[in-house]
């Protein structure tokens, strides 16, 4: 059985992952302002829009080899409770707990 609008959610899906509508992302403003800062602030030289627009258009029409998207460092996240200092070392008996029992009585 399809779910309900199955059909139409796999094909909106098939339709918004078209290669020439990703590659159209690629040129709005936002992205091209965006990697116009990072190539400023890594090689300290002012790029024009038409130079980025080539460069993106490049990248998509050319096959490039041997590139690996670079992975992001995940943050670990800091366990609550305090440090391991603050908490209250835990006392080791000698005697079983049927002896403890027992001593008790």
């Amino acid at each position: 059985m399809i779910r309900k609008r199955g059909l139409e959610t796999l094909w909106s899906r098939c339709c918004a992952l078209d290669p020439s509508n990703v590659s159209s992302l690629f040129y709005a403003d936002r992205i091209i302002n965006f990697i116009r800062r990072q190539l400023k602030k890594s090689y300290r030289s002012s790029f024009d829009r038409e130079d980025i627009v080539a460069a993106v258009t490049r990248v998509i029409e050319d096959k490039i080899e041997n590139v690996n998207p670079s992975k992001r460092s995940r943050r670990r996240s800091r366990k609550r409770g305090g440090s391991p200092q603050d908490k209250k070392p835990q006392t080791v008996s000698n005697t079983s707990p049927i002896e403890s029992v027992v001593s008790q009585d």
